[in-house]
């Protein structure tokens, strides 16, 4: 019955953290990814299927809209993104943050420009990374102790580890 338990456990733990494989690019051609701080240019006339997009930001920061590396202008503003276009947004900063928004599907947007929370980010990566070694060492654990006659102590607490782990690393 143990074991039953641990396969279960092990077998349920493996495909809730698994991540999808890649996904194939859109049909459309992709243009070179954006470069750094490139010359402003005039926005492009519309085509059919693009997005028409608005950009705004969440606080008084204000955000320069760059497509292919190109500024077209500052929050709040509103553009006509062509498809295969990539959209990023700077901050107007002295160490300016980068925002990407990415590819556009066709239709009506709103993007929201938000600045990165510094705390939430850096606990973020500090649970994340507390999470998934105590999901390492819980499967570690659960799959010696489990299965070795004399170690069922081991399994057990390999079980504790490893659901702590996972809810953690989950958030």
């Amino acid at each position: 019955m143990m074991r039953l338990a641990c396969l279960l456990v092990l077998g349920l733990g493996s495909t809730a953290v698994a991540q999808p494989g890649a996904q194939d690019p859109p049909p459309y051609p992709y243009n070179t990814p954006p470069q750094e701080y490139a010359e402003p240019s005039s926005p492009a006339q519309p085509i059919g299927g693009g997005a028409r997009t608005t950009f705004v930001s969440t606080t008084e920061k204000r955000w320069d809209v760059r497509i292919d590396s190109n500024a077209l202008c500052s929050t709040p503003c509103s553009l006509y993104v062509e498809p295969g276009r990539f959209v990023t947004l700077h901050s107007q900063d002295r160490h300016p943050q980068k925002l990407s928004v990415g590819y556009l599907p066709p239709g009506d947007h709103l993007v929201n420009a938000k600045p990165r929370s510094d705390g939430a980010f850096a606990t973020g990566v500090t649970f994340t990374s507390i999470g998934g070694a105590a999901l390492v060492t819980g499967i570690t654990l659960t799959s010696i102790g489990c299965f070795v006659p004399d170690r069922r102590s081991m399994c057990t607490a390999g079980l504790i580890t490893g659901i702590a782990g996972a809810v953690v690393t989950a958030g």
